[in-house]
């Protein structure tokens, strides 16, 4: 991390991680997706996105927090795609895609309205893959870029 963006860190009695309970801790981040947890144990490196959602807002980016199945997760290290809306709907919004899968229509669930997102837009956004929606008569790929985080 660079001197304008100091390694941010944090002590803890007790911390569970993934069913996992570790003491005596001392949390900080290495980069943008991974932290280094010391502990009475020893040493470990853990992903941001597993820690508690309650530590998880405070450890990640903002901008890289979303909504997701009614859980705060980062989007750091979720693929970005990029493309123009081809279509508004109520639940996302149809993508053509560029780069790799140019021409590509996929569907990206998310909340048009409150992203701000408008037919004829290009759009650039991480969002981790769903399998495939039935959008206008069609099967396409489809993916969640969950909802803006705002926090509380």
């Amino acid at each position: 991390m660079s001197r304008r963006d100091p390694a941010r860190e944090e002590k803890f009695d007790r911390l569970t991680i993934n069913g996992v309970t570790y003491t005596n801790v001392l949390l900080r981040t290495i980069n943008a997706i991974e932290g280094a947890l010391h502990h009475n144990g020893g040493l470990e490196k853990v992903r941001l996105a597993d820690l508690p959602e309650a530590i998880r807002v405070r450890f990640c980016d903002p901008a890289s927090l979303r909504l997701v199945g009614g859980h705060v997760v980062s989007t750091n290290g979720w693929p970005g795609l990029s493309g123009k809306i081809a279509n508004v709907l109520t639940n996302g919004v149809l993508v053509k895609l560029e780069g790799p899968n140019a021409g590509t229509l996929a569907f990206m669930a998310c909340d048009p309205a409150a992203e701000g997102l408008y037919e004829g837009q290009h759009l650039t956004l991480c969002a981790q893959e769903a399998g495939s929606a039935e959008v206008e008569g069609k099967t396409v790929p489809a993916y969640d870029a969950g909802l803006r985080y705002k926090a509380r």
